[in-house]
């Protein structure tokens, strides 16, 4: 070996630890990866997630089969301001989903890094029907449930800053009348 391709060699000795120590690092970050369920009591549970409008968001872990009024239930129930009539379960789409529905997506959309499919759910409508059970959909694994504020909300907000700016007005007004 000649004196070039030595110092090369000891060099570059550095990097190749590198590479072996992101290695490794990357092989415990696979090992160490939370699944989308797990085994209780012989029971299959899920990972299900719910924002918005109920009293408790965050993730849960329910038993397979879980129908989104459940979910609802477990985060103790929709807020004051939540709109049960659009209501939306955001789901990824892999292998075992539709095929068909994975092929034009995919054909739609091949930009896109995450393949998913949004489901709009109106609640109202099913607790006022009689036999709702037909109707309400079944959570899937890592299924992202949204509960959108109503519009009463959302003129409840505009009210309160408009009167919050009135309060201003009015003590900036009587203040520059004293002087």
């Amino acid at each position: 070996m000649t004196l070039k391709k030595l110092n090369y060699l000891f060099a570059s000795w550095p990097f190749f630890f590198l590479i072996l120590f992101l290695a490794d690092c990357i092989a415990q970050q696979e090992a160490g990866r939370e699944r989308d369920f797990t085994y209780q009591n012989g029971i299959l549970l899920i990972k299900v997630y719910i924002w918005g409008e109920v009293e408790s968001p965050g993730e849960y872990e329910v038993p397979e089969n879980t129908d989104i009024l459940e979910l609802i239930s477990k985060a103790e129930g929709p807020t004051g301001h939540a709109n049960l009539s659009k209501v939306k379960i955001t789901r990824r789409l892999n292998a075992t989903t539709n095929s068909a529905k994975l092929a034009h997506y995919e054909k739609e959309n091949s930009s896109k890094v995450f393949k998913k499919e949004i489901i709009e759910v109106n609640i109202k409508k099913i607790l006022n029907k009689k036999e709702f059970y037909d109707t309400v959909p079944i959570l899937q694994p890592n299924d992202v449930v949204r509960i959108p504020k109503n519009t009463w909300s959302k003129w409840e907000t505009v009210i309160r800053v408009v009167s919050q700016l009135a309060i201003v007005a009015q003590v900036w007004y009587w203040y520059s009348r004293a002087d």
